[in-house]
């Protein structure tokens, strides 16, 4: 049972980053073309900040259900180890990938 929790914990971990890393690649490849082709001085000033935040509140859904949704279903269920357990690995796993993702941009760097 615990190797399906760590299981569970990794593939949560990399739903995270992979989620993460599409965000980021979307942003950096498909925002400069769009504002580029938009005339920027006849956009109201508060529209971007709106759309940020807005897009910042659904990636926060998006990536605390990848976190913590399976463990609230255990917790619900009155399995509070398991869920502890779930969410442990989870966080594990997201900090050594954080940490393999850091090395190789220093080692390629």
């Amino acid at each position: 049972m615990k190797k399906i929790l760590i299981l569970i914990g990794l593939l949560q971990a990399l739903g995270v980053f992979v989620y993460c890393f599409l965000v980021a690649l979307v942003m950096f490849v498909l925002l400069p073309k769009i504002l580029t082709t938009l005339n920027v001085s006849q956009i109201p000033q508060f529209l971007p900040f709106t759309l940020m935040l807005s897009f910042l509140v659904l990636s926060a859904g998006i990536t605390g259900s990848l976190v913590f949704g399976y463990p609230v279903y255990l917790g619900h269920k009155q399995k509070i180890r398991e869920a502890l357990t779930v969410l442990g690995f989870t966080f594990l796993f997201l900090i050594l990938i954080f940490a393999i993702t850091i090395g190789l941009l220093l080692a390629f760097a």
